[in-house]
């Protein structure tokens, strides 16, 4: 959700920036937060996670200046885009089963994770003196509601996937109240 938000308020510049974030937080997440959520630790099985190898990919060809030829780039483009829609028939059928006592700590949570990503960014944007478009980028990036691959980790580590169900939930419909909010700040 972040990256169309940072388009539409920056055009093509705040884009590549909130990519660049995004591709930051992304190797975060899957190196010491899946450390984290499987209790494994770091280890060289974790560095082989496909998200990290696709970063890894993506700033080889970027650096490079390589391209891949249409068909490849065809095919890998459709694979991709089955994902979002198989993540969230997976979210759909855990909403699905919800109860209504995972609803109370996934909204306590949700506003958490919300309040929280704000004002870290904030702080971050203050101890930096990041200005203009990188802060608004920063601010949008840091303040989006819980993915839903989240909600996919918790469910392949037995982590509490309906509490993150419902944080993905709630998250998602605070984020119609806070998004306008957040689109002035960022964009003041």
């Amino acid at each position: 959700m972040g990256l169309p938000l940072c388009l539409l308020a920056f055009g093509d510049h705040g884009l590549a920036l909130a990519l660049a974030w995004m591709m930051l937080s992304s190797v975060l997440q899957f190196s010491f937060g899946l450390a984290v959520v499987s209790g494994q630790g770091i280890s060289r099985k974790l560095f082989m996670h496909p998200i990290l190898i696709s970063v890894v990919i993506a700033l080889i060809m970027v650096i490079f200046r390589i391209r891949l030829p249409e068909w490849l780039f065809n095919s890998v483009s459709l694979i991709g885009d089955l994902v979002i829609p198989m993540m969230l028939i997976t979210l759909g059928v855990s909403l699905s089963q919800l109860r209504v006592n995972d609803l109370g700590p996934g909204a306590a949570f949700a506003v958490l994770r919300l309040g929280t990503g704000f004002a870290l960014a904030w702080l971050i944007c203050e101890v930096t003196g990041t200005e203009g478009m990188v802060r608004g980028v920063v601010l949008i990036q840091s303040t989006m509601p819980v993915a839903v691959f989240n909600y996919l980790l918790a469910q392949t580590y037995r982590q509490g996937p309906e509490q993150v169900a419902a944080m993905v939930m709630c998250s998602t419909a605070l984020s119609f109240v806070t998004l306008p909010l957040l689109l002035m700040v960022a964009m003041g």
